[in-house]
Parts: C-alpha cells; structure tokens; sequence
C-alpha cells in the first residue's frame, strides 16, 4: 500500500501530485489516497468527519498521518549538483535519457 510496484501505492499516489506542480495539493492527496486505496484494508478513515487525515494499520498498531504540508514536506529534489552532472555526460547510458 505503502510502495506498490503495480498497484495505486500513496508514493505513486504522491508522485503525481508533483507532477502537477501547483494543482498538486494536500487535500488532492488525501482525496486520491481515500478514493484509490479505499479497498485496502491497512488504510482507515477517521472517525471525526471532515479530518484532514489517513490512518495506516500495521502490525504495530495504527499511525494517523496529517495531511496538512504532506506534499512539500515530502517533495523529492535533485540536488543541482547532480543534475548539472548528468545533463554533462558524455555516456550514452546517460545521454539517451
């Protein structure tokens, strides 16, 4: 649920938000980890209507994550190092890319 390589996973789910840079929200998030993961039963709701929240269920209990910042805080940046380093290969590997 977490990382899924084939299914809907609430990385991938993450990924897409950033994706679309500044229509990617918090609550897109939440609504797309509460609509496309509902079948999973280690994903909960909240009780409390209208909370800005999903619950994971796991072998050690349950952890309920605020989804208020989840996006920025979670954002995955290249550093400029490396990606100056990659755009100056000379390997085709690379390059292709």
């Amino acid at each position: 649920m977490i990382e899924e390589a084939r299914a809907p996973s609430i990385f991938k789910l993450l990924d897409e938000q950033f994706m679309l840079q500044a229509r990617g929200t918090d609550k897109n998030l939440l609504q797309a980890v509460h609509t496309q993961l509902a079948h999973m039963k280690s994903l909960k709701k909240p009780e409390k209507l209208g909370a800005q929240q999903f619950i994971i269920v796991h072998y050690a209990g349950s952890v309920t994550y605020d989804i208020e910042g989840f996006v920025e805080k979670n954002k995955d940046t290249v550093s400029g190092l490396i990606t100056e380093t990659l755009a100056n290969s000379k390997h085709s590997i690379v390059s292709s890319i």
